[in-house]
C-alpha cells in the first residue's frame, strides 16, 4: 500500500516467512525513490510540504514497512 499522506510504503504480507525483510526493502527501493519524485515532478503536494520530515529537500526516501498480519 501507498500512503500518500504519511508518504511511506506498507507491506502487507501474510507469508513473512518467504521473504525475509532484507530482500523486500532491496526490491521495493527503486519505487522508494520513484514515487516521491514522481510525484513532485507533477506538483502533487503544496509547495511547503515535504514527506517525512525532509527538511529542505524536495523529496525524500520514503520508508518501507511491513505491518503485522494474521499468517
Amino acid at each position: 500500500m501507498i500512503d500518500l499522506v504519511k508518504c511511506e510504503i506498507k507491506v502487507y504480507d501474510s507469508m513473512v516467512s518467504l521473504i525475509p525483510d532484507e530482500i523486500l526493502k532491496e526490491e521495493l527501493a527503486p519505487l522508494s525513490i520513484t514515487i516521491p519524485n514522481l510525484l513532485n515532478t507533477i506538483n502533487f503536494y503544496e509547495e511547503d510540504f515535504y514527506a517525512n520530515n525532509c527538511n529542505l529537500d524536495w523529496w525524500c526516501l520514503w520508508p518501507i514497512e511491513r505491518v503485522d498480519v494474521p499468517q
